[in-house]
């Protein structure tokens, strides 16, 4: 079956005895052989368990990177059942509320007490346990038994938006969907069965789930799945593994470069490294380019796209740096404020439409009649594209700070922040002021003994007037989401400003 995550089963059969997926320091590792009987037999397991059960129904699943999370989930598409990831790191109350709200048949996690048994205990979901092991417990059993193969349109993942500009909203990802955004991923980046990945992204995201486990698994690569993202065992797990490519967020590729042990891994170890999800400072691409000898290519991503929508390519074909790249199997234009497309280089909300995009929002027509015009997903985004068809980013549309009339992207300010030798984090975000409406703050993790004096000067002599700061405060750390973008709008209020 070519039209749904099934069709892992033909790459599995195809590499049988080639290692699908290793835990780096001595954890389980399996080959796709055993992948594949692993996630027969759960599926199998789940299957009487879920015999009467409404087509679009979902189970939650919550686990940190391992193996139970990959055969949960992909036991879960071979049965058509949509999947629902959780972060493990969510407390009781806050894993209560999405469970509430789309009320999963069950949830899967580990066994042992921990808040997201506890939340789904109080929520009424039952739990089913997944094991070291691999095998599942818990599950009653039925009389009859589920024998529902997805299609192209079954609902594979549901996930919810970040929220962090109103109430999250669900989104459904169908197989098609998925299925469309990994073939762009292999396309784009040319993986083959001899590449293998060093996954630190959260596969309860649509980042490491998407472009790191099923894009590799799904090009016969090898997955190497670190339990969670550490800067002191990188080095570690690159040299024993020997990954050819990962793919992290900006802050993630920062951390690393102040790990001075990051010098012993061989030059041109990596084919290439991959960023997405947030903005990424020139100087950290060059930094990690000249560290590690391989190119850092900037990508353009978003759960309602399934992941990826835009991206750098591989040398020998020319990047633009501060750009994400071009249109990776997705059409991309620029939107006037009544949702006319705009010509070239002209600045306006990026838009989107491609088989990797969803059809809408879950029971959400309010929302669906605004997320989409002419037949594109607006993102929110502020950008334009250049005769080459790159894109640049300009900063989150309800992001921008209005300053007495004027109009601040903070993505640009970042830029010229992050461009300033001891600064490691940096973010701008707009204060209410009585006479401008708003004014620049920004909020700066130091790397070095810099001060808030020497930082404005530097704004002064790169920004517009209007542009720079009134205020910076240094911060020991910036908020981030479970994706690793930084909560601009949280930091207002988390500093005192409002």
């Amino acid at each position: 079956m070519t039209n749904s995550l099934r069709i892992l089963e033909q790459t599995a059969r195809e590499n049988a005895d080639k290692i699908a997926l290793t835990v780096p320091g001595g954890g389980l590792s399996l080959t796709y052989g055993q992948l594949l009987d692993a996630v027969i037999k759960t599926a199998e397991s789940i299957q009487s368990a879920t015999a009467d059960w409404p087509k679009n129904r979902p189970i939650a699943l919550s686990f940190s990177n391992c193996p139970e999370f990959v055969v949960s989930f992909l036991a879960l598409a071979w049965n058509g059942i949509p999947a629902m990831p959780l972060n493990p790191a969510l407390t009781a109350d806050l894993a209560a509320e999405p469970m509430a709200d789309e009320q999963p048949g069950a949830l899967i996690i580990p066994p042992g007490p921990g808040a997201l048994r506890e939340a789904a205990t109080r929520v009424g979901i039952p739990c089913w346990s997944m094991h070291p092991d691999l095998h599942i417990d818990g599950m009653p059993e039925g009389d009859s038994t589920r024998n529902q193969a997805p299609d192209a349109d079954s609902i594979a993942l549901l996930l919810q938006t970040s929220g962090t500009t109103g109430k999250p909203k669900w989104v459904p990802l169908s197989h098609a969907n998925l299925l469309a955004s990994i073939n762009n991923i292999i396309a784009t980046y040319k993986l083959s069965p001899d590449d293998s990945t060093l996954l630190v992204m959260p596969l309860f995201h649509v980042h490491g789930l998407v472009a790191a486990l099923l894009a590799t698994l799904y090009s016969g690569g090898r997955v190497i799945i670190a339990p969670r993202f550490s800067a002191s065992h990188f080095v570690e797990w690159t040299l024993a593994e020997k990954p050819t490519w990962y793919t992290a967020v900006p802050s993630i590729h920062q951390i690393l470069l102040g790990n001075a042990a990051m010098q012993d891994i061989p030059e041109e170890q990596f084919r290439f490294i991959r960023s997405c999800s947030s903005f990424l400072a020139p100087e950290t691409q060059t930094r990690i380019e000249e560290l590690l000898g391989a190119p850092l290519l900037e990508a353009y991503g978003m759960t309602e796209a399934a992941h990826q929508i835009a991206s750098n390519p591989l040398p020998p074909a020319d990047r633009v740096t501060g750009s994400v790249g071009q249109g990776t199997g997705v059409e991309v234009v620029i939107l006037g404020p009544e949702g006319n497309i705009l010509a070239t280089g002209e600045k306006g909300e990026v838009a989107i439409r491609g088989e990797n995009v969803m059809n809408g929002y879950l029971d959400n027509p309010e929302a669906n009649a605004s997320a989409f015009a002419n037949g594109y997903l607006r993102t929110g985004d502020l950008g334009e594209i250049d005769e080459n068809g790159f894109i640049t980013l300009l900063g989150r549309l309800k992001e921008l700070i209005n300053r007495g009339g004027e109009k601040i992207s903070p993505a640009q300010i970042d830029d010229v922040l992050l461009n300033i030798v001891g600064v490691r984090e940096a973010a701008a975000f707009g204060v209410p002021d009585t006479i401008y409406g708003e004014v620049v703050h920004a909020a700066v993790v130091q790397n070095g003994a810099l001060d808030e004096a020497e930082i404005l000067d530097q704004c002064r002599e790169k920004l517009p007037r209007f542009m720079v700061p009134v205020k910076v405060h240094i911060v020991t750390e910036l908020p981030h989401g479970p994706s690793g973008k930084v909560n601009r709008n949280t930091l207002p209020k988390a500093l005192g400003l409002t």
